[in-house]
Formats: structure tokens, sequence, C-alpha cells
């Protein structure tokens, strides 16, 4: 069974553990190395899986991979932004697969403001499928076939935007850059619907960086919730 705890999620830091039982991946790596240690034990970590070079996603991966030996793993683009060289990291390519111990892994191009994104579909050996994708516009692929787990941002709905705007809380020249490097609950729950029939084997939704501003935790779980039927978190 697949195990997921969430240590960080947001703008201030991302960083999520995974394990099958055999194997424990960091999903991410966006705090500073001394909180990490005291939420993780970093001596159970295999390997560490970077999304993209943006800091609330990647603070602490040159210093796990060159200080702590661990091996840093995202695409050549994410690797040269953050100044980690292939002798630390291990550069991947997106449709690119390989194995983590008993983790398969692809990733998977996604559409951000980085400089080469990609989200990951994972399979632990108990055959549990899932799929992480943050900080992307929109989900560029179908939903995998038997597809158990998903990690997915949900990270402003449009209404909350506005109002965000409108009360002076967010920057109206933030409004496209936000609509272009994050995905809406209307984004989502579009791409849920669509893909309805394949998501059958789904058992649980987790959904990750959810704006303080232009965001709401609860109600998006509720929504995504009582759209879906699964399990949200």
């Amino acid at each position: 069974v697949l195990m997921i705890q969430t240590l960080a999620s947001g703008s201030s830091g991302n960083a999520y553990v995974i394990s099958d039982g055999e194997t424990t991946l960091l999903l991410e790596a966006g705090l500073p190395i001394h909180k990490l240690c005291t939420m993780v034990d970093l001596s159970s970590v295999d390997a560490v899986l970077i999304s993209h070079e943006h800091m609330d996603h990647a603070k602490a991966a040159a210093e796990l991979a060159t200080r702590y030996c661990l091996p840093v793993i995202g695409t050549k683009g994410t690797m040269e932004a953050l100044g980690v060289s292939s002798f630390y990291g291990l550069p991947i390519k997106a449709g690119e697969k390989f194995e983590v111990k008993s983790f398969k892994v692809k990733a998977f191009n996604v559409p951000h403001d980085a400089a080469e994104p990609v989200g990951y579909i994972i399979r632990g050996a108990s055959g549990d499928k899932l799929m992480f994708i943050t900080d992307a516009m929109y989900i560029p692929i179908k939903a995998p076939k038997g597809l158990t787990h998903l990690m997915v941002e949900c990270n402003y709905s449009l209404p909350l935007l506005q109002k965000g705007i409108e009360d002076g809380e967010t920057a109206h020249a933030q409004r496209e850059r936000i609509r272009r490097s994050h995905m809406s609950l209307e984004t989502l729950t579009k791409w849920l619907t669509d893909n309805e029939e394949r998501l059958r084997t789904l058992r649980e939704i987790h959904i990750i960086h959810v704006s303080s501003r232009n965001g709401d935790a609860v109600l998006f779980k509720e929504e995504i919730r009582k759209l879906t039927g699964k399990a949200v978190y």
C-alpha cells in the first residue's frame, strides 16, 4: 500500500514523502535543509524527485545531492538551473522511464514557467500507481490506466482570484502569471470529469499547493469529493 505524507505544501515550501514499504522517495525539497532534517529521517530516503527549479520546490536539492549524497533526480534543464552537476544529480528526460529500487517512474512535461518542468507517474511494489503534478497551468495528459493515487495542484479558483484582486490582496499584474502557471479548481474539475472513466481505479486524491490568498482548501476538498466520490486529502 502506498503511503503519502505531506511535509509542506504551498508557496512557502513544498515537500512530500511517499513509500511503498520497500522504497522511500522525497518529492520536492522546497524547505531549508535544517527544517527537512527535523521532519523526515533523510537516512531512510532512497532518492529525491524534483519537478522544477523554483526555490519553493527545490531549495534544499543541491545540498541533498552534494552534502547528503542523495540521488537527486530532475530534468537536465532543472539540474542546470539549480547548478547541480550530473556528478551529483541524475538528469532525466520527459518521457523517460527509470527505476528507483522498487519504484518504476516516468516523467512527463508540464506547462509552467520554468526551465524544463515535469510531473511524475510512479508505480510501487504493490502495484499502486501515483500521478504527481504541481505548478502546472493544466494537466497535459490523460489519466494513466490503473491510477490509484493522485497528488495534484489546485492553486486557486477564478472567483476567489477575482475577489482577491478587487480586495487589493492580489496585485492585478499577478493575475495573468497565476493563470498561466498554476492550476485552478475549474481546470482540475474539468480534467477529472473528462477522465472519469479512466479514473475508476482511483482511491485517493491529495490536493497540493493551494494558494493562501486565492484558494480555499476546505471548499476545494469538498467540491472535488462531491465530484469524484473519492477520498480527498
